[in-house]
């Protein structure tokens, strides 16, 4: 049941679903960010991409992530729901390198998607509402931005899919962190609710989570299953991404 819910709750925030959900009786209302704390200058030295995510009723309730050409990224989430692992209303931040091939891929669909120098949002017909979501391109001459609910632009789509990813990541990587302290037996289940998504890709930057997952996996008090689990997870992150991307620093 849980895998069942985690994967339906999923597919409210991968882009290509969001046509299928049922039509609302009002449009899709793309409310302004409050804030972004991780925002970069108005015009840094360096290329920049920002992206923040605001929804109501539904995790996460305010997620910020930025990362530059040079690829030093930083998130931000905030919860204020009490479903997420930190408490509600407290900020979550970490900071992480992003490997090459990733951050190159991004700044290849901003520049495909016009450096976000338009109005992306879909508006042809009535679609669920799955959050607010503004992406940010900053450099030393420029800076543009673009806000959404949806987009059938199929850069913003997987620049979507890819970074709301990492939250998913993060999210997940934060509650093992939990039960490996506090709850070992509740391990196996969280496990197993999110091979399917990590193998499929719909989690992105995996060895963001490395650390605990390579914990849970030499953890002689976790069940077999669960560190056999972990173990699979591990196989799936990149060897160069693991060695670019270093630990995470909160």
């Amino acid at each position: 049941m849980k895998t069942l819910a985690f994967i339906l709750a999923l597919t409210l925030f991968l882009p290509g679903a969001a046509v299928a959900q049922k039509n609302q009786e009002e449009p899709p209302q793309v409310a302004p960010l409050h804030r972004n704390l991780l925002a970069p200058p108005a015009n840094p030295i360096v290329p920049t991409i920002s992206f923040d995510w605001v929804t109501i009723g539904e995790q996460p309730q305010e997620f910020s992530f930025t990362v530059d050409s040079t690829g030093r990224a930083a998130l931000e989430i905030t919860d204020r729901t009490g479903s997420d692992p930190t408490p509600a209303g407290v900020p979550f931040t970490a900071r992480f390198t992003m490997p090459q091939v990733d951050r190159e891929n991004l700044f290849r669909l901003a520049e495909n998607a016009d450096f976000f120098n338009k109005n992306f949002n879909y508006t042809k017909t009535r679609i669920a509402d799955t959050g607010s979501k503004t992406l940010t391109y900053a450099d030393a001459t420029r800076r543009s931005s673009t806000t959404y609910n949806w987009s059938e632009n199929k850069a913003i789509q997987q620049l979507t899919s890819f970074l709301t990813g990492i939250y998913w990541t993060e999210f997940y990587g934060r509650k093992l962190d939990q039960q490996q302290r506090h709850d070992k037996l509740g391990l196996n289940d969280t496990l197993s609710a999110i091979m399917g998504p990590a193998e499929r890709g719909d989690l992105t930057e995996l060895q963001i989570i490395q650390p605990i997952l390579q914990r849970i996996a030499e953890d002689g008090e976790v069940m077999n299953i669960a560190r056999m689990r972990a173990r699979r997870l591990l196989k799936l992150i990149p060897a160069a991404a693991a060695l670019e991307s270093g630990s995470r620093e909160p």
